[in-house]
């Protein structure tokens, strides 16, 4: 069979197979096509007359069916009292198929609260205007404590689709803490410690092969990856963790990599500059937590500590106390976070002077970091469970902004849990929208990990006003949290690009060694076998840090892997500063330290990108002809998922 790797809904292609008659006389065949997912334009069988030893083709041109997720294409062909049968991979088995991907664009709208004693809370939502079709559902989802409350996050980080070093560690890091905080309460879930085990062996695994000589880890995996002082601090917590949890860490594993970040550690000048301050607080803090402290490195950096960020006088905290829980400098470190704390109607946080993304840090960030070390060293401070109450509220699709401001989220909501006893409820609620029952429940201790998910289509929702979402509960201990967003499929042609703090469009050219793009027009068509160049231009008007920009390809084309030296034909484009590289590969194409070529999409990456211009290229080839929906590009920061842009939906069409 010849298909295309993935449609996109509305695409049309030309799918096929090749018909070989291995006897030794001619045969008339009958060629069928059963699919699912995808509507040819004529499903009747194909009748032909093959001579013996010899083949023929028989296309069927197909259109991806609205809605569908996968399509299931089975090729028959019988003949002569033979019969045979094809079925790309996959096939019915469950997550087979092709993947069939929704020419739409999501946006996610929501809130979240927390209700601690008897009362109601109203939210309201308005649906989107302007829009004809707007595809979705309103989600809610109610938590009988924060145990529960939590499961989104943990799912969040689990099925995160980057595979970087930070992204290994946040996958299992907060639910090493969980499980155990669970376990210590006599609320240890087997099928859970079953499955998470499998997932710390196979990460710790991962993080031993690709420990660097120096013994660091960097960003990306890769032998081309210098080892990064933040992220192997980071990696070195995830193995502590893992370690006091029970699971097997080589000891060789964390000496070496506590060798590494010994030699990171700065001689702190009298006006450091404040990442610096902040960053070497994390790695005096692990330092600590592995128990081998820099004890006068810490005295020194606690001098300074008003240059420092509140989150690094958090860590400065955790680390002192690790040393000596008497220390005197951890009281005046706490008074610090008195006088600083931002008190409102929905809690307590800590907003930082001067934001710090290149130690990936938020203002949110900061608050878990700041709750967790009141958890260890004052956990009855009020301080915490308004912080606990802030940060509930602050959830969008009942997680928060990126991999650190979850993980360390619920690394500090399950310290607190753990240290304040929340784990008892005993409560009634009900939900309802616009003023009709959705559902009601009881919380206690046998229904304390529950997650009541409740779901109202868009369809069903009032297009002109706003719709009031309520949730009330009535006296009694624990609380009760909720979540609810709004969770919407935009058509592309009815949205237009989106700039918030990133600019990214897209260009296709053909491609022809020594090309001035300067002197050729865009196509939007190409014939089957041709070569393309793929060109990516991004603006950025402020500095970015770890930067992802996802292209997304039309399913006729594939881009082409020039590492991969197995065709001649392949021109290899070689990196460098001479004018036709600069046409080929694109001006800055050396600030982006990972590239991912997958079947539906190029990805790239960059640690850090300062504000201009920015043009990457690479080659795709033409494969599949038909006529395709090409869904826009997007360009966002790893950890400021908020900065993000959107380039334009397209159509492209491969011709035989």
């Amino acid at each position: 069979p010849h298909t295309p790797r993935f449609f996109v809904e509305g695409d049309t292609a030309l799918i096929g197979a090749v018909v070989q008659n291995n006897t030794s006389r001619p045969l008339d065949v009958k060629v069928s096509l059963q699919a699912q997912g995808v509507s040819p334009a004529d499903d009747a069988p194909v009748r032909m007359s093959i001579p013996a030893k010899s083949q023929a083709l028989v296309n069927w041109k197909v259109t991806a069916d609205i809605g569908a997720e996968r399509a299931d294409l089975v090729f028959k062909a019988e003949g002569g009292g033979l019969l045979d049968a094809s079925q790309p991979p996959g096939g019915t088995l469950e997550g087979g198929g092709i993947p069939i991907y929704r020419y739409r664009v999501r946006e996610t709208v929501g809130t979240s609260g927390q209700l601690d004693e008897r009362g109601t809370n109203i939210e309201s939502i308005i649906l989107p205007g302007g829009i004809s079709d707007p595809q979705g559902n309103l989600q809610i989802q109610i938590s009988h404590s924060l145990a529960a409350g939590m499961t989104e996050g943990l799912r969040y980080l689990e099925a995160y689709p980057y595979g970087c070093i930070e992204q290994t560690i946040s996958s299992f890091l907060p639910n090493v803490l969980t499980t155990r905080a669970l376990k210590a309460a006599g609320l240890s879930d087997p099928k859970l410690e079953a499955k998470l085990k499998e997932q710390v062996n196979k990460s710790l695994q991962r993080l031993h092969n690709l420990q660097n000589p120096d013994g660091g880890w960097g960003w990306w995996p890769g032998a081309d990856q210098k080892s990064d002082a933040l992220t192997t601090a980071y990696a070195i917590l995830g193995l502590l963790e893992a370690r006091e949890a029970g699971y097997p860490v080589s000891e060789d594993l964390l000496s070496r990599g506590v060798s590494y970040l010994r030699t990171q550690i700065k001689f702190i000048r009298r006006l450091e500059e404040p990442a610096v301050l902040n960053r070497q607080a994390f790695l005096l803090d692990v330092m600590a937590r592995y128990g081998k402290p820099n004890v006068s490195a810490t005295v020194r950096l606690f001098e300074q500590r008003q240059n420092a960020a509140i989150y690094a006088r958090a860590f400065l905290v955790d680390a002192l106390y690790r040393i000596d829980p008497d220390d005197p400098r951890i009281g005046t470190l706490l008074s610090d976070f008195n006088n600083q704390a931002i008190v409102s109607a929905s809690g307590t946080h800590w907003e930082e002077t001067e934001p710090d993304p290149t130690n990936w840090n938020t203002d949110t960030r900061t608050t878990t970091i700041v709750l967790d070390a009141l958890s260890l060293v004052e956990s009855a401070n009020p301080l915490t469970s308004n912080a606990v109450r802030w940060l509930m509220s602050n959830r969008t699709d009942g997680r928060w902004q990126g991999t650190q401001e979850t993980a360390w989220t619920l690394m500090a909501l399950t310290n607190w849990m753990e240290a304040s006893g929340e784990l008892e409820a005993d409560y009634q609620y009900g939900v309802a929208l616009n003023g009709e029952q959705l559902g009601s429940g009881t919380a206690d201790r046998e229904t304390l990990f529950e997650t009541i998910e409740l779901e109202v289509g868009a369809v069903d929702m009032l297009p002109d006003q706003a719709n009031r979402l309520a949730i009330a509960r009535d006296d009694g201990p624990g609380s009760l949290y909720y979540s609810s967003f709004l969770d919407i499929s935009l058509p592309v042609d009815q949205v237009r690009s989106l700039d918030q703090g990133i600019a990214v469009s897209r260009s296709y050219y053909p491609y022809r060694r020594g090309t001035d793009l300067a002197q050729v027009e865009a196509v939007s068509e190409a014939k089957q076998g041709d070569l393309l160049l793929g060109r990516l231009t991004l603006v950025a008007p402020h500095d970015l840090h770890y930067v992802v920009i996802e292209d997304p390809l039309p399913a006729g084309l594939e881009a082409v892997d020039q590492t991969l030296q197995t065709s001649p034909q392949n021109p290899q484009l070689t990196p460098g500063f001479g004018l036709q590289d600069l046409y080929t590969q694109g001006w800055g194409w050396w600030y982006f330290d990972h590239t991912q070529l997958r079947d539906e999409k190029v990805v790239l990456s960059a640690s850090y990108l300062s504000a201009g211009t920015y043009v990457y290229t690479y080659l795709a080839r033409a494969g599949t002809a038909g006529e395709f929906n090409v869904i826009p590009p997007t360009a966002q920061e790893f950890y400021f998922p908020d900065v993000y842009g959107r380039g334009e939906g397209t159509q492209f069409t491969v011709n035989p």
